[in-house]
């Protein structure tokens, strides 16, 4: 039962409503797995949109992040 009232929280309260379609929409435009879009967001609240992203193509090229 637990497992049903967050699904249903999930798809019903307008924060996580939001929170969704925005992993959604970065996954669509980056062109990546929707778990990696999940993670550049949930990374970005906590140091920024753009460092997320540096990281996060780091990791994908294997190299260490670049510094601006």
């Amino acid at each position: 039962m637990p497992h049903l009232v967050a699904r249903l929280a999930d798809r019903l309260l307008p924060a996580r409503r939001y929170e969704r379609l925005r992993i959604d929409a970065l996954s669509r435009k980056l062109g990546v797995p929707r778990d990696d879009a999940e993670r550049i967001i949930s990374r970005a609240r906590e140091v920024g949109f753009g460092v997320a992203m540096t990281e996060y193509e780091a990791s994908i090229e294997g190299a260490s992040p670049r510094i601006p």
